[in-house]
């Protein structure tokens, strides 16, 4: 099984990597830079770099990977990309219009969350998060939820960021500290 999970792992690092680079190809010219107002409204918390280099595309529903019905095939996998309201690939933030608009009140959550995958992928670089995005899921049994430990730091600050708006925190610095166990 050992054997078995390293080629698991393995398919599953290679084959997301490809999917966040052709997510990243088919929406580069679909996408948008933040507005100026959700700038403002997150400057307190994100680097000027990290709000410019964001993308974002709002889609009706985020897809699966091509390759995950390939893993459900031998795993007990029941995640589900279209129960997300966002997905992140590099600096490319996707939301998912059937959960979440502009406007929303909770739009600048989500996007707060996904922000800080962005600076997650940009400290490590794409294919660094995805190795340690994938070793996050194979070591939660291939269960998606906060457990995960890129998630669990994009949680923490989100939560941060709702529960007390006016504390403001370098999101790049807590990313940083949090990211050198990885390194």
């Amino acid at each position: 099984m050992e054997y078995e999970l390293a080629n698991i792992r393995q398919f599953a690092i290679q084959k997301g990597y490809e999917w966040v680079k052709s997510i990243q190809a088919l929406y580069e010219n679909n996408s948008r830079k933040l507005t100026f107002g959700e700038k403002e409204k997150l400057k307190n918390w994100f680097s000027g770099e990290t709000l410019d280099d964001a993308n974002i595309a709002t889609i009706t529903y985020i897809e699966d990977p091509p390759f995950l019905e390939e893993l459900k095939k031998i795993l007990p996998i029941s995640f589900n990309y279209r129960d997300t309201a966002g997905a992140t690939f590099g600096n490319l933030v996707l939301i998912a219009g059937s959960h979440i608009m502009p406007g929303h009140r909770k739009w600048l959550s989500v996007l707060f969350h996904e922000l800080v995958h962005v600076v997650q992928s940009s400290q490590l670089g794409v294919q660094k998060w995805v190795e340690v995005y994938v070793d996050g899921v194979i070591a939660n049994n291939f269960t998606y939820n906060e457990d995960i430990p890129l998630e669990r730091i994009a949680y923490n600050l989100q939560g941060r960021f709702d529960a007390y708006p006016e504390r403001y925190f370098p999101v790049e610095d807590e990313v940083k500290t949090f990211l050198e166990q990885f390194i």
